[in-house]
């Protein structure tokens, strides 16, 4: 896998989609938008040529989840 990905992320109660985002190694993150009104956020982040597939750990304030690549 290579190349630039979009991440769609939200949460319950308390997600505050505004918070630093923290994404697992190898993700590089580009840039992040936010939709108040839905409560959810994209972030945009390179996957290196190589990754294999498994789970990144991804933070966003105090919410921590997984991703999974595939």
């Amino acid at each position: 896998m290579d190349g630039r990905k979009v991440l769609k992320i939200t949460g319950s109660v308390g997600f505050d989609p505004e918070a630093p985002v923290t994404l697992g190694a190898p993700l590089d993150f580009l840039d992040k938008s936010v939709n108040i009104k839905k409560n959810t956020l994209k972030v945009k982040a390179t996957v290196p040529a190589g990754t294999g597939p498994g789970s990144i750990q991804v933070s966003v304030g105090d919410y921590n989840g997984w991703i999974q690549i595939e």
